[in-house]
Parts: structure tokens; C-alpha cells; sequence
């Protein structure tokens, strides 16, 4: 049996998720805590060590207009991958004031851990139908909805601005 390059002490081999793809598998105790925290620990790990691998573009476009209770259709824009798991996409929408507003939190077409080289996908946004008239900021990133909650560190590209908290500004919608 093939032993696992991220998980030494495993006897099982590497399961495919996906077509092309292969993960390790640990076996872990999960009666005992200090194993769980270690398994933990190495998956942290190697999602770290991909970080700013994935690059982040702006929207399309850049600015977009709407109305409140209308949908508006952005194109999500991102280069290279792929990510160590599938990510979600979180998209938010910050008002004149900086509160979130409303957000498009969503999993992309093509799973993340299958990306390469540019990843172009348009979404039908819904515009909640008591949003204040005004200008909200877009802004997006990636994170683990299913596991950890953590947010991946991307590269932003050609526009696209570092925020905080690894989120990322990618546009503008006006609502009028």
C-alpha cells in the first residue's frame, strides 16, 4: 500500500473525490482528542500553504446598476488554483455607511479544488427589495463553509483591492 506524503503515518491509500484528483485519507482516532488535533493541525497546514495561489480579478462589470427588488448579473473572475478542498464564494455588499447590506454567498459552477488557469462564471445577483438607494462596494473572497470557516488568502489581479480579513473589493453596484 502506497503511505500518504501528507499523513506519514497512514496506511490507506489516497481516495479520488473527483475524477483525476487524488486526497489522503487519514485514520485518525476520533475517541482520542490529541489525534483529532493533530489531523487538524496538518489540514490547516497544507490550506495555508496554498494561500495567494489563487488569484482574484474584478467583476464584470465593473460597475453595475440596479433596483431594489430587480437582479443584476456580475460575472466572478479568478485566476490559477486550484485550492486544497472545494471553497465557497462569499460575496458582500457594503452600503455608503460600510454595513453589510446583503451578500450572494454561493458555491462556483466548477468546484475550486478543480480550478486552473482563469475561472469566469455569471450569476443572477437578487437585490433585496428594501435596499436603500445608494452605492454599495463589492467585495469577495473564499472559505471553507463546510469545515474549518476559514478564508483563503488570495492574489488580488488587475483592480482588485485587499480589504481585510482576506476579503477583496472587486466592484461597484448602484442601486437607484
Amino acid at each position: 500500500m502506497r503511505r500518504s506524503p501528507f499523513f506519514p503515518g497512514s496506511s490507506k491509500p489516497p481516495v479520488s473525490p473527483s475524477p483525476g484528483r487524488s486526497c489522503p485519507v487519514p485514520e485518525i482516532n476520533k475517541a482520542d482528542p490529541l489525534d483529532t488535533a493533530r489531523m487538524v493541525r496538518k489540514v490547516l497546514t497544507i490550506f495555508r500553504d496554498l494561500e495567494g495561489r489563487v488569484g482574484v480579478l474584478p467583476v464584470s462589470p465593473r460597475e453595475s446598476q440596479g433596483s431594489a427588488g430587480g437582479t443584476i448579473r456580475l460575472t466572478y473572475n479568478f485566476s490559477g488554483g486550484p485550492t486544497s478542498l472545494p471553497l465557497t464564494v462569499f460575496v458582500h455588499f457594503f452600503d455608503e455607511r460600510g454595513s453589510l447590506a446583503f451578500q450572494d454567498d454561493h458555491q462556483p459552477p466548477r468546484p475550486s479544488d478543480l480550478w486552473s488557469d482563469k475561472i469566469s462564471y455569471t450569476r443572477d445577483v437578487f437585490i433585496p427589495p428594501k435596499a436603500p438607494t445608494g452605492l454599495y462596494r463589492v467585495r469577495l473572497g473564499l472559505y471553507d463553509a463546510f469545515g474549518s470557516h476559514e478564508r483563503l488568502d488570495l492574489t488580488p489581479e488587475q483592480g482588485a483591492i485587499a480589504v481585510d480579513h482576506r476579503c477583496y473589493e472587486v466592484g461597484m453596484l448602484r442601486v437607484g
